[in-house]
């Protein structure tokens, strides 16, 4: 306990106590230098020599406990954090609750929201996302439980390290939804309407008749304790329309089905379907790899000349999808790898334990294969080769399709549900104009 010796043990561990009472924070020991820090600079202002006055000040309850709630908060937050978050967001979310709830306003809630960088982050998508749909309509609602950076949030103007990465990663944005203040940004009115932000305790009881469309709930579980979790959990849920959406997490850490109680969260966001009651991990596939996955993952590929391979063995409990480059190997024999389509096929087998008298229960899903307008005749015609490619190793496997969407001049997203057992094929509305994959 070296790092909280300032603190008698007594005293520490009714700090420890009152921050998890007020904020649901968990700490140990080795917050003791922090938490000393932060204290001792509200100590001196009010002129106080002992923690445990200072404590008591707190327990009797009043203005001070939240200033003490201000104190003892991080709020580390930053625009667009985790891109793949909010390529989810916009490349897949909004168009499909666009499409399924026409003439609807959606509704988003950033919890957890510090100083409203997410909340505006999500607005900015949803202006983009209007300007191709000039009906589509939104509301955000961004809550922090520290009233000081709500305050800030309201106040919408960001300097120093946010602003700089702003500009310097989305320098359209900054034009388009920022005025410049001297050396910082503030956020434009017509950005601003969209959103607003409250103090709220994700403890208490949720605003009655309020329904979400999607949550963000990230950066904020991992201070909580397993108890605690599941109750922040249960509040939100109670806050989201049926077919809502939760993103949690970073892949640091993050809540699995709340009947396998907690568990690590793969690379990637982590959604959670409100009317399934449960959590789902999305994988990006990469050209040249191949995933398997089980529970609530989902892996989805983007495809152009590559083909994706999905497969769903329901009796086995998981999924594969295998994103190839090229058809078939020039070197003898059989490898594990994604790169060449006639590896893929039998590597996705192994890697899922499908034995040959099982292969009858797996459902097999092509796509992608686009028609290229390379120059050379091998570069226009790669993604007509990988579909023969692969309708050969299929047949070579015993493998029947279940569906296929390949060819053509449009490239594909193919995403397979591991906990719904369920595949997707999405087109991408860009026509290929040269060479990509």
């Amino acid at each position: 306990m070296a790092a909280a010796a300032a603190f008698a043990a007594d005293t520490f561990a009714n700090l420890v106590g009152l921050v998890r009472r007020h904020t649901g924070i968990a700490m140990n020991e080795r917050k003791g230098a922090l938490l000393e820090g932060r204290l001792g600079r509200r100590m001196r202002e009010l002129a106080m020599h002992r923690y445990e006055d200072y404590l008591e000040l707190v327990e009797a309850g009043g203005a001070e406990v939240q200033v003490f709630i201000d104190m003892v908060t991080t709020n580390d937050t930053a625009f667009f954090r985790t891109p793949a978050v909010w390529s989810y967001i916009a490349g897949e979310f909004l168009p499909a609750w666009h499409a399924a709830h026409p003439g609807q306003c959606l509704r988003i809630w950033s919890a957890a929201a510090a100083s409203g960088e997410e909340a505006y982050s999500a607005a900015m998508l949803c202006e983009q996302f209007r300007l191709r749909h000039p009906g589509f309509r939104y509301q955000i609602v961004g809550t922090d439980i520290s009233t000081a950076v709500v305050a800030r949030a309201q106040a919408g103007i960001y300097a120093g390290r946010s602003a700089e990465r702003l500009r310097a990663s989305y320098p359209h944005f900054v034009a388009q939804y920022f005025r410049a203040q001297d050396e910082s940004l503030s956020v434009a009115s017509e950005l601003k309407s969209g959103v607003q932000f409250s103090v709220q305790n994700l403890f208490a009881p949720p605003k009655a008749g309020l329904r979400y469309d999607l949550v963000l709930l990230r950066n904020v579980m991992i201070y909580f304790d397993e108890e605690n979790q599941r109750k922040v959990l249960a509040k939100v849920q109670a806050c989201m329309a049926p077919d809502a959406r939760l993103i949690l997490g970073e892949g640091r850490a993050g809540i699995d089905h709340p009947a396998r109680h907690l568990a690590g969260v793969p690379s990637g966001p982590c959604l959670r379907r409100r009317g399934r009651l449960m959590a789902a991990t999305l994988l990006r596939v990469a050209t040249g790899e191949l995933r398997i996955g089980r529970g609530q993952e989902v892996l989805s590929a983007l495809l152009g000349s590559c083909v994706g391979v999905g497969m769903l063995w329901p009796e086995g409990g998981c999924c594969g999808l295998a994103h190839c480059l090229l058809p078939e190997s020039p070197e003898p024999g059989t490898r594990m790898g994604a790169r060449y389509v006639n590896h893929a096929v039998p590597s996705l087998l192994a890697m899922m334990g499908v034995r040959a008298q099982d292969r009858h229960q797996v459902q097999v899903i092509l796509a992608g294969g686009a028609r290229m307008l390379g120059r050379s005749g091998i570069s226009s015609a790669i993604g007509q080769l990988n579909i023969d490619a692969a309708h050969k190793a299929l047949a070579a496997h015993g493998l029947v399709l279940a569906h296929i969407e390949a060819g053509g001049r449009r490239g594909r997203t193919l995403s397979v549900d591991c906990a719904r057992r369920s595949y997707e094929v999405r087109p991408i509305s860009t026509e290929f104009d040269h060479a990509r994959t």
